[in-house]
């Protein structure tokens, strides 16, 4: 059977919804499937044994969380040498045309300078959550929200999480 691991972080919980996503679907197709979080105890010893690979991470105010920094930069020898790793990126930003091209630029400078050079890139949409912010970051993404044209009722959670995407991802990249 066939393995993939899913590696995460999350900072509101998209990427981690989208991970968890992931593995069902994958372990649906008859794949042994796993999503962690990138601070989780488990990492696999010998990464060779791993089919598939899946590393996502949340782009929050115009950068990914320091756990996936310190993981990536850790294991990128192994990540380099992957042969099915793949990269997706978690931002509500990535709910629109202008915002996906912001958001690849953004990542590809987040790559290089973690030293990493996947196989595959995708961005998904994210989600805003207004009821898990504090005052400041509800207040922040709302000017946002309004700017772009999203959801601003702050007492609502607006999920802009294309699954088709993903998906999409998964049935060109499931390892076999």
């Amino acid at each position: 059977m066939p393995t993939a691991l899913i590696l995460y972080a999350s900072t509101h919980g998209q990427t981690e919804k989208i991970a968890g996503y992931m593995a069902g679907r994958l372990r649906a197709q008859g794949v042994g499937a796993r999503a962690l979080d990138v601070q989780a105890a488990e990492l696999p010893q010998r990464w060779a044994e791993i089919d598939g690979l899946y590393i996502g991470g949340a782009l929050y105010v115009r950068r990914f969380q320091r756990a996936l920094d310190a993981f990536i930069r850790q294991h990128r020898v192994a990540l380099n040498a992957h042969p099915n790793a793949v990269f997706f990126s978690v931002s509500a930003s990535a709910a629109n045309a202008p915002g996906r091209e912001a958001v690849a630029a953004l990542v590809d400078a987040y790559l290089a300078s973690v030293g990493w050079r996947p196989k595959k890139c995708v961005h998904f949409a994210g989600a805003v959550k207004y009821p898990r912010y504090g005052p400041l970051t509800r207040w922040m993404m709302q000017r946002i929200s309004r700017k772009e044209g999203g959801g601003v009722d702050t007492h609502c959670i607006y999920e802009y999480t294309d699954w088709g995407a993903v998906d999409e991802l998964l049935r060109r990249h499931t390892p076999r």
